[in-house]
């Protein structure tokens, strides 16, 4: 059975609540925004080609290849919310 030094500076220590572990990594700063973007793009692209009405992110149109525009929004959803994951994932700190 092994232990831990209690004066070895661990990443694993017990988080404070509402306090995320690393706010200052570029990783949180702009996956958030970029992930949700993508993931709420890519579900309304999907949506509008399936079975259509106006678009909702319109901008994300640009990142779609001609004639494969509902697999190209569900590569967005997908990539929004891996994205998403990583940095929930990232900003979590695990107990000893």
């Amino acid at each position: 059975m092994t232990s831990a030094s209690p004066d070895r500076d661990d990443p694993a220590t017990p988080a404070t609540p509402g306090v995320p572990a690393r706010p200052d990594s570029p990783l949180v700063a702009g996956g958030r925004p970029l992930g949700g973007i993508l993931a709420v793009g890519g579900g309304a692209g999907l949506l509008r080609e399936l079975f259509g009405g106006p678009p909702l992110l319109g901008f994300l149109r640009l990142l779609t290849v001609d004639g494969h525009e509902i697999l190209c929004y569900a590569a967005m959803l997908l990539a929004g919310a891996v994205l998403c994951l990583a940095v929930d994932h990232h900003t979590r700190r695990t107990r000893p």
